[in-house]
């Protein structure tokens, strides 16, 4: 059973750990800003948090000595657009998407047969990969470009969004990111290729 919980909150990143059965706030960081993800690297007991400032955008931040201190590192990026190229549209709400990262919904580790590995899913829809624990990242771009994407809507946000990633624990390879409303991915060759096994699109009643 859990003894630690990283929980994130519009006003901060709440520690609690549980002494004798009963729990209890031990840390507390990034108090007054939103953390919409947070994750613990079992692998070597690493944290991250991922933060949204509005303004000043999505951030990421570590921190190797059990919430002690934290240290910015790189956030995902998309990379750079050709400006000829149009920006696709929700086919629900006919909005641009965005062409940034609007924000880190979802973070996981990789196996642990690939120390350092990370993957990132955000809003809009997007799946990042690093190999170096957060110091650099990568749109995985067998994924963006799928054409069902420009099919993808937002749900409760109004863009689409990688809201969950599964790494199977028997074939480190094998990733399943759940998207909203997109439905679910799966890839067996550590994301070179994918097909999708669930579909997620609203669809009117005519």
């Amino acid at each position: 059973m859990a003894s630690r919980l990283l929980i994130g909150t519009r006003k901060g990143l709440f520690l609690f750990e549980r002494t004798n059965g009963k729990w209890a706030v031990t840390r507390t960081a990034f108090l007054g800003a939103q953390v919409p993800m947070a994750l613990a690297d079992t692998r070597d007991g690493a944290l991250y948090a991922g933060l949204n400032h509005g303004h000043f955008g999505s951030k990421l931040h570590r921190s190797t000595d059990g919430g002690a201190t934290w240290s910015e590192i790189t956030a995902p990026a998309f990379p750079p657009r050709s400006e000829d190229v149009p920006l696709d549209r929700c086919p629900m709400r006919g909005i641009p998407i965005p062409w940034n990262v609007e924000l880190i919904w979802s973070l996981e580790t990789g196996g642990a047969d690939q120390p350092g590995r990370l993957w990132c899913g955000t809003i809009p829809g997007a799946l990042f990969r690093s190999d170096d624990r957060g110091a650099s990242w990568e749109m995985v771009r067998s994924l963006w470009d799928q054409p069902a994407r420009k099919k993808w809507m937002g749900g409760g946000y109004d863009y689409p969004g990688i809201h969950s990633i599964v790494v199977d624990p028997r074939d480190s390879r094998r990733v399943i990111p759940g998207v909203s409303c997109g439905g679910v991915w799966v890839t067996e060759d550590d994301g070179a290729t994918w097909c999708n096994r669930a579909g997620g699109n609203y669809r009117p009643k005519l």
